[in-house]
């Protein structure tokens, strides 16, 4: 179950149940959930919809894995974009997806204790994995959290592509969120101070 659990937390697995949000102009709102966040003005709210087909064209290191995560990753929460047409572009687009899964077994652990194994998963798959800043325990919201930023290399239809991930995990009761922010590793598109923004007006009720 454990394994399970962070390989949902690195490539957006998320349980079935996901729920109705209202989304205005700018901030995306669960109150099922209890969750809110807010974009860039001049960002996008994507539909999940492509992603399935997107995630088609990725390639793991693991064919067997690369298999499985293109079947069986269901969608997230929300995601935020740079552009509204990401699918379409060669390069990585900025990008911001909250995910929700349940904890199961590993109620007792703390953000940080999920977040290091997963990154030693992510190893496993993806290519010239390194931190870029390495994981550290944080509050958000008040809740026990973890975050840490990773390079790594992925090869999609386009070829290798060389990425900058953050990651943050964030516990609450019997549920993680987990929230990547992805974007190329250099170039105009690198987006920290938006992603700041984005992670500065994330909300979870207690």
């Amino acid at each position: 179950m454990k394994r399970s659990l962070l390989f949902s937390i690195m490539f957006c697995f998320t349980f079935s149940s996901l729920t109705t949000a209202e989304i205005d102009q700018n901030v995306y709102s669960n109150n099922e959930v209890g969750l809110s966040i807010t974009k860039p003005k001049d960002w996008f709210f994507l539909s999940t919809a492509p992603m399935s087909e997107n995630r088609k064209g990725m390639r793991l290191k693991d064919e067997e894995l690369s298999k499985k995560f293109a079947d069986e990753a269901r969608l997230p929460l929300v995601v935020i974009s740079k552009y509204p047409d990401p699918y379409s572009r060669p390069d990585v687009t900025p990008t911001v997806e909250v995910v929700m899964s349940p904890l199961g077994n590993n109620k007792n652990t703390s953000a940080i204790d999920l977040i290091n194994p997963s990154v030693n998963i992510l190893k496993d798959v993806m290519s010239d994995v390194g931190f870029l800043e390495k994981p550290s325990q944080i509050n958000i919201s008040g809740f026990n959290a973890a975050k840490t930023v990773l390079r790594y290399s992925t090869l999609h239809q386009s070829g290798s592509i060389d990425i900058k991930n953050g990651l943050y995990v964030i516990i609450r009761g019997e549920f993680v969120f987990s929230i990547g922010l992805s974007s190329p590793l250099n170039g105009p598109d690198i987006s920290d101070a938006e992603f700041s923004s984005i992670i500065d007006s994330l909300r979870i009720d207690k």
